[in-house]
């Protein structure tokens, strides 16, 4: 027997089909090749089993491997897809997440530390994905770095160890003054309004309120306008109770609470009432808080009048340091000087030490009262709106602020002011500042009203023109000179131009008929109105003048008076002849007066012959006017045409 070459028979396709099939005897043909002995050695017979047995367990053990391999395979490749899929997802998320970061968190205060946060996110998830697609374990390592550098850069964010640059806000400027707003907004490069209003509870020259909220990104601030206070309005009506009775005390502490600067207390010998209590006032109820108010207090008895040690009156209110002396029964004389250090109205010295024992009976202290500081008003036409503010306030001055417009001066500049250069003023002084509202130009007009009120507000005069317009409605603007947007001077005298709408031209009327000349009118737009000229030849109701003549052309709506005529002239009955025998029962009818009782008389009976005789009263005592005093002889009775009968009436 010849033995096959096997080395390489685990690879054999023939031999893999044979163990496959576990067919032995074709597996000795393979091995082995046939010698035609029948009879076959024994030894062959279990070398060939052996041989078998061998390659079946190597065959099915690598079957048994690969199973398991693509078992294995499948698993990790249906893992990987779902992670795979999930890290795709976080990645694109997390570079929405950046991008949204980018563009809508530009208006956050920290908008530095989101932006390096969306990145880290976003880098992370870029190696996590990474790492799940390719499986290298590196990638997976350097997102585990990533995630330690994450939480220690936010902790030390957190704890202020960093310090990213954030965007400024907005301050709250309620009640801080006018001048640290003004400096804060030059040195922002923002634009200031201020409007002023008075306030109880805001100081003087304080902000009350800003119209843009604080916090707000100050990128996003480009203007901003300030309530600022002018301090409290002494106009004001309040409601001021009677003190009489009242303990000073209290009364003061009403004062001062009711900001009444107009005050002034007397103190006077009093046996009956207890020192400091008030005895007289002269206004209560509603009245402003700068009407005088005058009160007078009990000193008490004179003999109670007791020396006493001068206090220091230094920088203490006059009221306040009046009142002091007053209360004690001190006289006192004031003195009234400049002075840079103390307020205006406030003590700024006095020649009388502190300590000093002073005798109410004997005795008189002086007071130096100061004015102020004296100020000296600076070239304010050369000063910014902001410069002259500050100059004010540093002076405790009040300034009240108006605009008007000026062709030759920028628009916010200065114009003029009430107080010239060198002018010589104290505190409290009211400076009047008026700024350029810039060029006064031309405006469009819809109409002639919003024209004459805008005129009117501003000061210009104008000349209104009136024509005729086929293409412009009766009232409507036809032009004005200047034009729309041209530089108007307050010496210049504006016209405008109004239309009449199309002419109506006038017809003659004369000859036509009332209803065919109502009709035309109404047809052209005329208003016409008729009179009646009398009798005449001429029919009735047939015009036969118009006050306006045929041919003008007028404005639509123009009132035409035409005179009618009334018609030939009615032909009057001939007296009857006259008969005594014929008679009239006669019935008077009084009226308010003579004359009309005279009228009512003569257009009752035209035919009787009458005498009237006006008298102021009737003989036999009072009568009203319009009475006839012999309406007994006329009255009811039968009158002919051939007599004259006298009647006598009250005037």
């Amino acid at each position: 027997m010849k033995k096959k070459k096997n080395n390489d028979f685990n690879k054999d396709a023939e031999f893999q089909d044979i163990m496959s099939r576990n067919d032995k005897k074709k597996l000795k043909k393979f091995l082995f090749e046939e010698d035609n002995d029948e009879n076959n050695d024994e030894k062959d017979i279990d070398l060939i089993n052996k041989k078998f047995d061998e390659e079946l367990t190597k065959v099915k053990h690598h079957e048994k491997n690969n199973i398991e391999k693509q078992e294995k395979q499948f698993k990790e490749k249906t893992s990987n897809i779902g992670l795979k899929i999930f890290s795709s997802i976080s990645f694109i998320l997390s570079c929405a997440y950046l991008i949204f970061t980018i563009i809508f968190c530009q208006n956050q205060v920290n908008n530095t530390y989101l932006i390096i946060n969306a990145s880290i996110i976003t880098f992370m998830t870029l190696l996590f994905m990474t790492s799940t697609i390719i499986n290298k374990s590196i990638f997976g390592i350097l997102a585990s770095i990533t995630i330690s550098l994450f939480l220690i850069f936010n902790f030390l964010v957190i704890n202020n160890l960093i310090e990213l640059p954030t965007q400024e806000l907005l301050e709250n400027f309620q009640n801080k003054t006018i001048s640290e707003a003004l400096k804060w907004a030059k040195e922002n490069n923002i634009e200031v309004n201020q409007i002023y209003e008075y306030s109880d509870n805001i100081d003087e020259y304080h902000i009350i309120t800003q119209d843009v909220y604080p916090n707000t990104l100050l990128k996003n601030v480009k203007e901003i306008t300030f309530t600022v206070s002018y301090g409290p309005n002494y106009e004001k009506i309040i409601s001021l109770p009677n003190m009489v009775g009242w303990n000073i005390d209290d009364a003061i502490n009403t004062i001062n609470n009711n900001f009444l600067n107009n005050v002034s207390i007397e103190y006077e010998i009093n046996n009956d009432k207890e020192k400091d209590i008030i005895l007289e006032q002269n206004i209560s109820g509603q009245v402003r808080r700068n009407d005088e108010l005058k009160l007078k207090v009990s000193l008490g008895s004179e003999e109670n009048l007791e020396p006493v040690e001068m206090i220091d009156l230094y920088n203490k209110s006059l009221l306040e340091a009046t009142l002091w002396l007053k209360r004690h029964g001190i006289k006192y004389e004031i003195i009234y000087v400049f002075s840079n250090e103390v307020a205006k109205n406030y003590i700024a010295d006095q020649e009388t030490e502190v300590g000093t024992t002073i005798d109410p009976k004997n005795d008189k202290v002086k007071i130096i009262v100061s004015k102020g500081k004296k100020i000296v008003v600076p070239d304010l036409t050369k000063m910014t709106v902001d410069e002259v503010t500050e100059w004010i306030i540093n002076n405790n001055l009040k300034v009240s602020f108006e605009t008007k417009y000026n062709s030759t001066i920028e628009i916010g500049k200065i114009i003029e002011a009430d107080y010239k250069e060198n002018a010589e003023i104290e505190a409290g002084t009211l400076i009047t500042i008026t700024t350029s509202k810039g060029a006064l130009k031309m405006p469009e007009f819809n109409n002639i009203a919003d024209f004459r009120n805008w005129a009117n507000d501003t000061g210009i005069e104008y000349r209104e023109e009136y024509e005729f317009n086929n293409e412009v409605n009766k009232g409507e603007i036809i032009k004005t000179i200047p034009e729309k947007d041209a530089v108007i001077n307050y010496s210049d005298t504006l016209v405008i131009y109004i239309s009449y709408g199309k002419p109506v031209t006038i017809p003659s009327f004369i000859g036509k008929h009332k209803d065919e000349i109502s009709s035309i009118c109404s047809n052209v737009g005329l208003n016409c109105t008729f009179y009646y000229n009398g009798y005449s030849d001429t029919p009735v109701n047939i015009a036969q003048n118009q006050n306006k003549n045929a041919g003008n052309e007028v404005v639509a709506g123009t009132y035409i008076s035409i005179g009618l005529s009334s018609g030939p002239a009615p032909v009057t009955p001939k007296p009857p002849t006259c008969n005594k025998n014929e008679t009239t029962q006669i019935w008077i009818t009084p009226g308010n007066d003579g004359n009309q009782t005279k009228s009512n008389i003569l257009k009752a009976y035209p035919n009787i012959k009458w005498n009237f005789n006006l008298v102021d009263n009737c003989s036999n005592g009072d009568a009203g006017a319009g009475v006839v005093c012999n309406a007994s002889e006329i009255d009811g009775k039968n009158l002919n045409y051939c007599d004259t009968y006298t009647v006598t009436i009250v005037k």
